[in-house]
This record gives structure tokens, sequence and C-alpha cells, in this order.
């Protein structure tokens, strides 16, 4: 049996031998009660984190009730420090258990299992009633087994239990291999790492073939000039950029994004999976897509030499990168080339290659849109990006440092010429009524840490110029970031001045 399992074993009859659920409601003189989710500490004791309440009130082992990390519950205060920023309390209820599992190792020993948990907020094993060993469940394929690893859900914590109940809600698999490792992170803030089988099975009955009628209904792109530039290691193409001369000397744009409306209906299993998803989430050596993989990486993935739908932001844009018409809406595709970063880097650095002179033109475009960003008052933060490089089982060999460059910025440029353009059309050029519209929103910097950013540059030897207006803020964060670029102090004022900055949020109202 597992040391914590012993321990307790050894410890019975002890008064605050392990939490308690309370049934009965325990009031203090005060009877100040919150609401509010446990975070636990490894040595047994909490907090009670309260929405928008600064500080916690701490709760001790005894006093917490069998309440476990996660779980929202009802405490009452009974102490406050002198100073009325400490506060302790003790849970009278649990309101809701926690629907985060925990991961640990499967113990079996006879008819009874524990799971050996490995979390530092979780302090306690986790008891699993078995029949016989024959009733441990067999989940995505793989059945449990002594020794593997698993995630489990707390059920109970019956008043005289010395461990908490619950029952093994995924089977991970064997413990220290690499997809095991993975799936345990994933499972433990409850991302899903694979698909029900009824969503795989909608994604795959969904037909490739594009309809004459569909493509009669969108902007025709299929023979103007188009490619993509992504990572190395990308497998999902979702944006593309199509360039061409126009016959007036001026240059047209496209930012194609795939269309995968066009795919998945609204309240369909797809649609309600990838609502209860939100993102796709990205790991080391593999992403956890938001949609299956015959849409992530076929369908909706712009891949070359393929016909596919998006939807589109087309800018007419003169020499100086000045967009002079603009046109929203649903195009057809066909990618002519498939860049990486480092591909297309090499491309703008020679003049040599596949598309060379879109490819060139772009990069210029896009240089004069960056210049106008930070004319207006955009400050470049570059920090750069760790990557690690993985074998082919996913295990790491080596951390490097990679580094934005042109490649990168012209994607990005153009990316963010068709988000504000397509913001501006929905709230200004399409004359609704009452647009409705979600947008990112940066609030003013902090003044107070501004000032503690310019006593910080200040012991470099680094003056730091006003700070009364946005643009002024703007332009004295340009010139310190430029000032302290290649030497020793750099990384650290650029983490206190993105600190400063306040933190986006996002909204209907701008």
């Amino acid at each position: 049996m597992a040391k914590r399992i012993k321990e307790k074993k050894e410890t019975k009859g002890r008064k605050d031998n392990g939490p308690r659920m309370s049934t009965k409601g325990r009031r203090s003189k005060s009877h100040e009660e919150v609401v509010g989710i446990v975070s636990l500490a490894r040595d047994g004791f909490g907090f009670v984190v309260v929405e928008g309440v600064e500080n916690d009130v701490f709760v001790s082992q005894p006093k917490l009730r069998g309440a476990l990390n996660g779980d929202k519950v009802k405490a009452v205060i009974t102490r406050r420090k002198a100073d009325g920023q400490r506060r302790e309390g003790e849970v009278i209820a649990i309101l809701q258990r926690s629907k985060n599992p925990h991961i640990g190792v499967l113990s079996i020993r006879g008819n009874n299992a524990w799971v050996i948990i490995e979390s530092s907020r979780m302090p306690y094993d986790v008891k699993v009633p078995l029949d016989n060993e024959n009733s441990l469940p067999k989940i995505g394929g793989i059945k449990a087994e002594n020794g593997m690893k698993v995630a489990v859900l707390v059920t109970d914590w019956p008043r005289k239990s010395m461990e908490p109940i619950g029952k093994i809600v995924d089977v991970l698999g064997v413990a220290g291999k690499n997809d095991t490792e993975m799936h345990a992170i994933l499972a433990e803030y409850c991302l899903p790492y694979r698909f029900e089988l009824e969503v795989s099975q909608a994604a795959d009955k969904i037909s490739d073939k594009i309809t004459k009628a569909e493509i009669a209904k969108r902007k025709d792109y299929r023979k103007i000039t188009t490619l993509t530039i992504d990572p190395s290691d990308a497998k999902d193409f979702d944006d593309a950029i199509s360039f061409v001369k126009l016959d007036n000397g001026h240059y047209e744009v496209g930012v194609h994004i795939a269309d995968v409306t066009y795919y998945v209906r609204p309240g369909d299993v797809i649609d309600k999976e990838a609502f209860n998803r939100a993102t796709s989430v990205y790991l080391v050596d593999r992403t956890i897509p938001m949609l299956p993989e015959n849409l992530s990486n076929k369908l909706c993935s712009l891949r070359p030499g393929e016909e596919k739908l998006c939807y589109a932001a087309i800018f007419e844009l003169d020499d100086q990168a000045k967009v002079l018409n603009e046109w929203y809406g649903r195009t057809v595709i066909c990618s002519d080339q498939r860049f990486d970063y480092e591909q297309a880097q090499q491309i703008i650095e020679t003049g040599q290659g596949p598309l060379a002179e879109e490819i060139t033109k772009l990069n210029e475009l896009a240089t004069a849109l960056r210049k106008k960003r930070f004319d207006k008052g955009a400050v470049n933060f570059e920090r750069p990006e760790m990557k690690v490089r993985v074998d082919e089982e996913g295990k790491p060999l080596d951390v490097y440092q990679k580094i934005s460059k042109e490649s990168n910025w012209l994607i990005e440029e153009f990316m963010l010429l068709a988000n504000r353009g397509v913001a501006e059309f929905v709230t200004k050029k399409m004359k609704l009524k009452n647009p409705t519209f979600v947008y990112r929103i940066h609030d003013n910097p902090n003044q107070e840490k501004l000032g503690s950013l310019r006593s910080f540059a200040k012991t470099f030897g680094h003056e730091m110029g006003p700070t009364e207006s946005t643009r002024q803020i703007s332009k004295s964060l340009n010139v310190l970031l430029s000032a302290v670029k290649g030497k020793p102090e750099e990384n650290a004022l650029q983490m206190l001045a993105l600190r400063s900055m306040a933190r986006a949020c996002y909204s209907t109202e701008n």
C-alpha cells in the first residue's frame, strides 16, 4: 500500500485525522459567511478564494470538513487579524464538488483499489470501490490495470472514511510513457484529448466535394496566386494570402480564412463539441484540435493544389500600403504553394525561390504597414519564443530560441490589417442599427507600474521619456526597449514593461 495510505491508517482515532464533511451549518459569533472555491495546499490546509475579494480566507486542515481543491464551499469567518487583512474560517457546507479529476497511479490490493495522487494540490489518495478486479473500467480502448495512470473523480467523503471515495473516469496508459504523461496533463485541466465516437463519425461523413452551385455564390480566386506560410510542423493551414498586381499599378492582397461554417452547422454535434473546447490546445509535441481531424487537417486546411472554401478580406493597396478599396465575403481558392517561415525568410533575404516576386512585394507592403502601426503608437515587444525540439516519440531533446523575422511579420501585418478592417466595416460601414461585435481591448497602462519601470530602468542608466499620454507612453517604451536590446538587462526591463500594460479583455463595447 502507498505510504500516504499507511500513514492515515496508523493515525486512526485522532480527532483531527482527515477532514470530515459537514452536514449541519457551523457558525461563529460573527455570522459572516462567504462562498468561494477551495485552493488546497500540499500540507492539507487551504484557502477559500472569493470572487472579487483580494484576500482569501485561510482554513486549517480539520476545518475544511472534507472540502478538496476546486470544490465550491460556504465558509464562515471565525477570526480576523488585527490589520483586518488576514481572515480565518471554517467550511460549513460543500455546495459542489469539483468536476476536475485528479491524476494518479492505480494501486490494487485484492478487492481494494486506490489512486495514488501525484498533485501537490491533493494531499489525499482516493479509494475506488471494487466488486472484483474485473470490474475495473475500460475507457478509450484501454483497460485499467495495476500501475496504470488514471484520472479519478471524487464523488464522496463519508464522515467515518479515512479517505475520499471516487470513480475512475479515464485510463491514461502506462505511467512514464510520453503519450500517457501528455494525456495526464490534459486530463488534469479537463482538456479533452480524444473526440467522442459520435463527433468523429459526424465529421468523417462530411463530403469533400464542392458543388458548382456553391462556387457560383463566391468570388473565385482559384487562378489568383495564393500561398500559405506556417510553422514547419503545422498540419492545419487555416489562413492564406492571395496576391495580384492590378492593371492600374496597385496591388490586391487577400487574407483568406478557412470557412468552417460551410461544414459545421449551428447546434450540430460538432458545433457543440467545438463550443465546449473553445480553442485548439498547443503542446510541445502535439496539437489538440478544436475540430476533428477530417475538418481541421483536411477539409478546412488550405493545402496546396486543393480547392478550398474561405471567408476573405480583400484589399487594394498602393506602393505605400495605403488601403484604397476593400471587400469582405466568401471566396473559393486553390493554394499554389505551402511555405514554412524559414523557407519564406530565405526567399525574402535572397530574392530567389518559388513565388519570389510575390513574396518580396508582400514583404515590402507588410514593412510599410508595420512602420505605420508603430508611428501610430504600437509598442514593439519583441520577446524571443522558446521552442522545444523533440524526437519521434515526443521526448524533449533540446530547447532553442526562435526569433521573429520578416516572414513572421509579413503574416502578422496582413492578419492585423484584416482584423482592423473587419471591425471597422461591421461597426461603421455596414450601417447596422445596433451592431454587435466582439472587440479585443487594452485599457491604458498602469501609471504606478510605469513609475516602477522608470525607477528600475534608471538603475541601469536608462532615462525613460514622459508617459502622460498614450502616444508618449508608446514612444517612451519603444525608445527604452530599443536602447536595452542585446544588453543583460533587456529581459528584465521587457518583462516589467509588459507588466505595466493593461491586460487585454474582450467586450462588445469599444
